[in-house]
């Protein structure tokens, strides 16, 4: 289920085909992003939430109006509407919210291709300034540190284990952080007008030796609509590279189908009969997974909404396992 609830955000936080612009409202900086088609979204910098816009063009002013569900009507509300100029580069105007005689001075200008980074510079980050510079303008900036040596990003809320002296894993920390600290905003912007909006998600460490380090992540989240979501995730990190390693890197033998038949053996017996017989109809077999003292975790990440408390986390020991294993991993040596 988790991978459809990404793969809905993912459409609406990568942008195709738009300008994205930095400047302000008055004193406030702000971010906006703009479609071919002359619809987008902007945010300001203070609050990192998005404010849907709907445009035309006539007579060379751009009109933009900004939109947010009004939810005791049940549609949606003008709150705020562009009235903008073309510069050559970027736009200047003013911006005016509904009723009131006061405008305040608007001026934007195209987000540049190269700017300072406010936070430790990854792969992802570079990545995310070139591939989304809406949401990189949002998430560029100072994170907290909380008492705990946790990261937290301060608009959405996320936050994500560090670990002291391994600056390659934390890069590849951050960079997990980034991606779901961007979901977590566009969630959060959708569900402008619904009551609780929320995005909730724990990170804990399942595992830490000499080598390995593994992590799973549970949210709940509520971005507006019918019923909230949820979705858990899984990550194994090489702990001196920060690479992240996948399961062949253990068990290059145990294939899909053979996890489920393994992970099905002992979901039975721990198991309600009505979530046994739900998940024996589903037909896929891709589960996420970690790694804990006990074994490998497993659990599936293919059941729709009304069946996610059947997903139920089982652990395979590793002396089970012993057939599936990769000839010469040096990371099994330091599973026991």
């Amino acid at each position: 289920m988790f991978k459809r609830i990404l793969l809905a955000l993912a459409l609406t936080t990568t942008p195709t085909l738009a300008q994205v612009y930095q400047g302000s409202i008055g004193t406030y900086s702000i971010v906006m992003q703009l479609e071919k088609d002359l619809s987008g979204k902007y945010a300001y910098l203070s609050k990192g939430l998005s404010l849907e816009l709907k445009g035309q063009q006539h007579q060379g002013t751009l009109t933009l109006t900004e939109q947010v569900f009004d939810r005791e009507k049940g549609g949606v509300k003008t709150t705020g509407t562009f009235q903008l100029k073309s510069t050559g580069q970027g736009y200047t105007g003013t911006w005016k919210a509904p009723g009131s005689a006061k405008s305040l001075q608007v001026q934007l200008k195209p987000v540049p291709t190269t700017a300072s980074y406010k936070l430790p510079v990854s792969s992802g980050l570079k990545k995310l300034q070139q591939e989304d510079p809406y949401n990189f303008t949002l998430l560029n900036h100072p994170w907290v540190k909380l008492k705990d040596g946790t990261v937290q990003e301060p608009f959405s809320k996320v936050e994500y284990p560090r670990l002291t002296g391994r600056p390659q894993l934390n890069l590849a920390l951050q960079d997990l952080q980034l991606q779901e600290a961007a979901y977590a905003l566009d969630c959060l912007s959708m569900g402008e007008g619904f009551d609780g909006a929320e995005w909730d998600s724990r990170t804990r460490v399942t595992l830490q030796n000499t080598v390995l380090y593994s992590i799973r992540t549970d949210t709940y989240m509520y971005c507006g609509g019918a019923h909230p979501d949820t979705m858990s995730t899984g990550h194994v990190f090489d702990l001196k590279t920060g690479r992240k390693l996948t399961l062949s890197a253990f068990w290059d033998k145990l294939t899909p189908s053979k996890q489920r038949a393994l992970y099905m053996e002992r979901y039975v017996q721990q198991a309600d009969p009505d979530c046994v017989n739900a998940l024996q109809g589903e037909t896929s077999d891709t589960f996420e997974w970690t790694l804990t003292p006990k074994g490998l975790a497993l659990w599936p990440n293919f059941l729709p909404h009304v069946m996610a408390a059947c997903g139920e986390e089982v652990i395979l020991p590793y002396s089970a396992l012993k057939a599936y294993a990769r000839s010469g991993s040096v990371y099994l040596k330091t599973l026991r």
